[in-house]
């Protein structure tokens, strides 16, 4: 939720009106802008899976139980 939030918020918004109006990159920028923040969200949500915090908010996780790929 708080990588959606600012990769919108932050990354989107600010980033594409820097690129598409203020450096006149128009509609290349705003891509731009969209591509950067779908790479900042990757890098934050991948960071929280690697580090395993969310395993203590998950009900059916256990410390006996196996983890299956």
């Amino acid at each position: 939720m708080y990588a959606s939030a600012i990769g919108v918020w932050a990354i989107r918004l600010v980033i594409g009106y820097i690129l598409a109006d203020m450096l006149n990159l128009a509609l290349v920028g705003a891509w731009i802008a969209v591509t950067l923040d779908m790479a900042v969200r990757m890098v934050l949500v991948l960071k929280r899976f690697s580090s395993g915090v969310f395993k203590k908010y998950s009900k059916q996780y256990s410390e006996d139980s196996e983890v299956m790929i």
